[in-house]
């Protein structure tokens, strides 16, 4: 991926504090998440709703990254597991 620091035909160098920026935001939208979740089953309450499905795919890709939920993110990580257990989360 060197010099594919932005997507298309042409090669742009990456930008290393632009990317680790970009780690350090998503880092705290973990912390955002885990407070908007809170002891709720799901993002929005009692039911499963498209936020938890545009959730679970932030999670996902951060893991891609190496950006996991810490020990700190108990609640990202209970939602995180009771979503990937749907079997349409296997799809």
């Amino acid at each position: 991926m060197v010099d594919r620091g932005i997507v298309g035909p042409d090669n742009y160098a990456q930008i290393p504090a632009l990317a680790e920026r970009g780690r350090t935001r998503a880092a705290k939208f973990l912390d955002r998440l885990d407070g908007m979740i809170g002891k709720q089953p799901f993002v929005c309450g009692d039911i499963f709703t498209a936020a938890d499905i545009d959730a679970f795919i932030y999670v996902t890709f951060a893991k891609w990254a190496d950006i996991n939920p810490t020990a700190g993110h108990r609640n990202v990580k209970r939602w995180y597991a009771e979503v990937e257990s749907r079997p349409s989360a296997s799809v």
